[in-house]
Parts: structure tokens; C-alpha cells; sequence
């Protein structure tokens, strides 16, 4: 019998990346998004997690095997927002989930490395902890609670991942990296760009797809999980590699505005792969200046051909 999924908020960045994969591997997708249609060939409903009939009847008509939460909010308008979509619409969804009679689907809830906090170091593994920094961070730590939660009280198989820093074609303009593309995209050759000395873990969205598959394939239940690279990039390194390649490609020549005086106060935050790694065997297959590569070819088409 032919495998189904169904993936929250699968018009996003990671969600397009995770159909690929799913239906690579013989899934039948169900989507559900706030959008009217789905860019994605697949079943699709419009749906922002907060009618649980409506998402009662979904489950109940395709009792999808996988369900994969990556809906959510990374920028709100205020404080509510975040609470009300990455923390009630995960309620709804897993209580939803345990009113039907005998159904236990494999869910992935999917963090952050938010919720890390004010952690500033290398390495970062899944028993660190330390207070959030800000609210998006406390209300994905909410939902890994609410998720733990649903484990220990009502026997859901729930898994929660933590992915860094997302790169790849399609990358969102609220994040760093999709921003610089934008900039690029746009003609601009003065890029703006935020303190270069900040580091970061930046993981090729293919490879964080591949993990999420894998846990939610796996009999594991309560775990928490990082997806990350486990190699630092600071601004400046993702700077000049932008740089190199539109000017080798193009022969233009693009400059940089940094923004000294917004400063993180997260200034290194690099997690460690090893649970991933023991658990799965699983490592990036995408190194930096591969995601590199991927993006400017798919996005740019500026990539310098081997």
C-alpha cells in the first residue's frame, strides 16, 4: 500500500523541498496551506490549522502515515502572532490527531535553534538550553513542550527537529540569506548586510529534508533532534563567496553596507550533527560551497560552470 504524508504549510520554503522528496520516494501528499492553490501537483487544502473540523476531516478521510508540521511564523506582527500560529495551530492539530479512535500517525513538529536562546557557543547538542531570546524562540519552545507533552500524556508517536540556518533556492526574504538573494535579484550591487562577524550554522535545505524523512521513518518517539551542518559561517565568509561568484560570472562588481549597530546577541550558534549522525548515519551531503553552487544555478543562474 502506496505511503501518504501530509505536510502543514507546504507553499513554504521547506515545504516545496520536502514534496520533491516525499513524492520521489513513492508518498502520496496531502498539503494544506493558508494559500488558495498549491503551486504542487498533489491532493491540497486550504486550511490555517485553526478550523479543527476541517482538520478533522482531512485526517479522517486520507489517515495519512506521516504528518510533517512545518507550519508557522518566523516574523509577526506582535506578540500574538507568534503564540497563535506556531503555538495553538500545533494544539489544535495534535489534539485534533488524538480524538481519532485508534489513529497514530509519525509526526514531525519542526523548531528552531531559537529555542537555544541567548546560547552563544560551537556546538550547540539537544541537552543545551538556555533562556529564549526572543518571542518566535518561545513560542517554538512551546510547541516542543506541548508536543512532549502529547507523548508522555497520550501515547503520540512525535518527533521535534531543530534545523539551523536553511539555505537554498527559494529561501525566504526574512531570512538572512534570502534577503542578500533578493538584493542581488533586484540589481542592487550596494548590498545591505548585518554585522559580518555574527556566526552561524547554515544546512542545505535537501539535506534537512533527508533528516526529517528519516525521523519520521523511524520507530523513535519523544526525541528531540538537531538538523544542522555543524560548521560555522560567519557573514563576512557568506559575503565574499557571494561576491566571488557574480563577479566571476557576470564581471560585476557588488559591494557591501554592514550594519555594525544591529548586533545579535547571539553572536556564534553552531549546533553539532552527532545524535543525527548516531541515530541515522546521517551527514550533509551539501557542504557550503555545494548549497552555493544549487542556489545559483537554480536562482541566479549565476553559478561559475565547472
Amino acid at each position: 500500500m502506496k505511503k501518504s504524508a501530509l505536510i502543514t504549510g507546504i507553499n513554504g520554503f521547506t515545504g516545496h523541498y520536502l514534496t520533491l522528496f516525499l513524492v520521489k520516494k513513492g508518498y502520496q501528499v496531502i498539503g494544506l496551506g493558508k494559500e488558495k492553490k498549491s503551486n504542487q501537483n498533489l491532493i491540497y487544502y486550504q486550511s490555517n490549522l485553526q478550523n479543527q473540523k476541517k482538520i478533522f476531516s482531512i485526517l479522517t478521510k486520507h489517515k495519512p502515515n506521516q504528518i510533517y508540521h512545518l507550519a508557522g511564523v518566523f516574523r509577526g506582527q506582535n506578540e500574538q502572532d507568534f503564540i497563535k500560529n506556531n503555538f495553538l495551530t500545533t494544539l489544535n492539530l495534535l489534539s485534533t490527531i488524538n480524538q481519532i479512535k485508534g489513529y497514530k500517525p509519525h509526526i514531525l513538529l519542526v523548531g528552531s535553534f531559537a529555542e537555544y536562546g541567548n546560547l552563544s557557543k560551537k556546538h550547540i547538542t539537544e541537552q543545551d538550553s538556555s533562556e529564549v531570546a526572543n518571542f518566535y524562540g518561545l513560542s517554538k519552545k512551546m510547541q516542543t513542550n506541548l508536543g512532549l507533552f502529547f507523548v508522555k500524556t497520550h501515547d503520540l508517536n512525535i518527533n521535534i527537529v531543530r534545523p539551523a540556518s536553511l539555505i537554498g533556492p527559494g529561501a525566504p526574504n526574512v531570512m538572512l540569506f534570502g534577503n542578500l538573494i533578493k538584493q542581488i535579484k533586484n540589481g542592487q550591487t550596494k548590498i545591505k548586510i548585518n554585522n559580518m562577524d555574527i556566526t552561524r550554522d547554515l544546512l542545505d535545505v535537501r539535506d534537512a529534508v533527508r533528516l526529517y524523512w528519516l525521523i519520521n521513518n523511524s520507530s523513535l518517539k519523544g526525541e528531540i533532534i538537531n538538523a544542522c551542518s555543524g560548521q560555522p559561517i560567519t557573514n563576512r565568509q557568506l559575503a565574499l563567496e557571494i561576491k566571488k561568484r557574480v563577479k566571476q560570472k557576470i564581471g560585476k562588481i557588488i559591494t557591501f553596507d554592514e550594519n555594525k549597530k544591529n548586533i545579535s546577541p547571539i553572536k556564534t550558534s553552531v549546533g553539532s550533527n552527532q545524535k543525527a549522525n548516531k541515530l541515522f548515519n546521517w551527514q550533509p551531503k551539501n557542504n557550503f560551497s555545494k548549497s552555493m553552487e544549487f542556489i545559483f544555478e537554480q536562482e541566479l543562474n549565476l553559478c561559475v560552470k565547472k
